[in-house]
């Protein structure tokens, strides 16, 4: 199927872009809807013509998206507002939000419902918009891209695309295609749908910072923690000593079964782990790291380490912990409420203690671990092996890792 396109391109210069919407005025209050939005984004991509600059532009953001460990992703909030980007802050104008402006003022006809281009742009930067590109380091430099959207509506595995074609006349044709994940291994798609994660939830990466309201996002490294770095020879004995003070890990971890939607992008892991806390009154406070897998990441079974440890300081009078993997898919607030056994002077205790995740979060494993169960010969392996060290490696619901601990000497 192919519908013929006229569009005559005209150009505006930096100051008339900054004059058609003003993002630092007050949010537009009329009512808009999300589904509907996100088709209209897709179909303002596809009527403009996309050039080598903003395919750079766009792949630039991706790569500096999963730098710091997240998906194949560039928000157009750090479009719009390039100068207050947490990922890479530039005073440069972003050449795909120019080309959308140009042709929003000649085609205001895309917009529905009577949005004004500010209403749309405000929509894009209020709304965690971006432009989702799976498989990008499959991307051979030249070949522009398909354009589709996240529905929302319960099915994203598959959607009909939008792919520009210029006929021999010099007409533009777009081809509707029907994109899902065998297309998008193949060649490259932009998708529009919406970040889980609200921008006012990320650190600025690009000052150093990786911790935001208590999570952790734990930040991609080469080396993981295994037998190479760990000096206990095999065989391995528990330590019985009670001065011996642990810091206890997951790691490594593979995910691999697609636990989204092909549109929606990849897994969001969410790893939380609470531990009864005596020093500075009882307490038990929550490890919160975040770390994400793309879609080919989880095709290829790729093994992630994670460097910053769930108790830094496991001493043997706390007694359990409790853990806890989803991987994040939002909705409403649910709690996990368990307890935890603690010891003083030979005395067993319990604490209440509780791990917050949302009921559309795929749930992967909530278990209390006993210490004892984790520095015995019970988490290690038969088998001393590349992936997984001298540790025993766990499988539940499409995850892979395992529970290492090391000696705090």
């Amino acid at each position: 199927m192919a519908v013929i396109l006229f569009f005559v391109m005209a150009s505006c210069g930096n100051d008339e872009l900054d004059s058609t919407f003003s993002l630092s005025l007050p949010p537009s209050t009329k009512s808009v809807d999300s589904q509907t939005e996100l088709s209209v984004t897709a179909g303002v991509l596809a009527s403009i013509e996309i050039d080598q600059e903003i395919m750079n532009e766009v792949k630039a953001g991706v790569e500096r998206s999963l730098k710091y460990g997240l998906d194949e992703e560039y928000r157009f909030r750090d479009m719009l507002k390039p100068a207050n980007s947490k990922f890479s802050r530039s005073t440069k104008k972003s050449s795909l939000i120019q080309k959308m402006n140009d042709q929003l003022n000649l085609s205001s006809q895309l917009l529905r419902n009577g949005n004004s281009i500010n209403d749309f742009f405000n929509f894009l930067f209020e709304n965690d918009v971006q432009i989702y590109w799976p498989y990008s380091e499959e991307w051979d430099g030249k070949e522009f891209p398909t354009i589709t959207f996240n529905p929302e509506n319960g099915n994203t595995d598959w959607n009909y695309g939008y792919k520009r074609r210029k006929g021999v006349d010099g007409h533009i044709f777009i081809d509707t295609v029907v994109v899902n994940e065998d297309y998008f291994m193949k060649q490259p798609v932009w998708i529009i749908n919406k970040n889980g994660i609200k921008y006012e939830n990320l650190p600025d990466f690009e000052k150093g910072i990786y911790e935001k309201n208590g999570v952790i996002f734990d930040q991609p490294v080469e080396n993981s923690i295994d037998s190479k770095n760990d000096t206990r020879a095999l065989p391995w004995t528990p330590e019985t000593d009670p001065n011996l003070i642990y810091s206890f890990y997951i790691q490594n971890m593979r995910v691999y079964k697609q636990l989204d939607g092909a549109l929606a992008g990849g897994s969001e892991m969410l790893i939380q782990c609470s531990y009864p806390e005596i020093e500075g009154g009882m307490k038990a406070p929550v490890t919160v790291l975040r770390k994400s897998w793309t879609r080919k990441e989880i095709s290829k079974s790729i093994i992630k380490p994670f460097t910053t440890p769930l108790i830094t300081n496991w001493r043997q009078e706390q007694l359990q912990c409790g853990l806890k993997i989803v991987e994040e898919d939002n909705g409403d607030e649910k709690n996990w409420e368990f307890s935890l056994g603690f010891a003083i002077k030979g005395n067993n205790y319990t604490i209440s203690a509780k791990i917050p995740f949302q009921n559309h979060d795929d749930e992967i494993v909530q278990v209390v671990l006993d210490r004892s169960y984790i520095n015995s010969t019970s988490n290690i392996s038969a088998f001393n092996t590349n992936e997984w060290g001298i540790w025993k490696m766990y499988s539940e619901g499409g995850v892979a890792y395992s529970l290492p601990i090391l000696t705090n000497r």
